[in-house]
């Protein structure tokens, strides 16, 4: 058996957002556009609840994609920690 480098440990932090219900699926198509940068799962389909699963090292990277595309998805604001767009 072969001894290989071992990967490194990832953490990951965990973002919700609320966007327009009928704008999940372009939320999704512009985030898997950036290979790896989140998991995109919708959490209620209704509300438009989203859950960005983010590696720590791309939460900069994140965040910036999402303010660029918040002009898109109509932005409200929101109580809490949660980033409407």
């Amino acid at each position: 058996m072969s001894e290989g480098r071992a990967c490194p440990a990832v953490n990951f932090q965990d973002i919700y957002i609320r966007v327009a219900p009928k704008k999940i699926a372009l939320l999704k198509f512009i985030i898997e556009g950036y290979d790896g940068l989140a998991q995109v799962t919708t959490v209620d389909r209704h509300s438009g609840l989203v859950k960005l699963v983010v590696p720590l090292t791309r939460t900069g990277e994140i965040w910036r994609l999402l303010e660029n595309i918040s002009s898109l998805c109509q932005p409200k604001s929101m109580p809490g920690k949660t980033l409407t767009i």
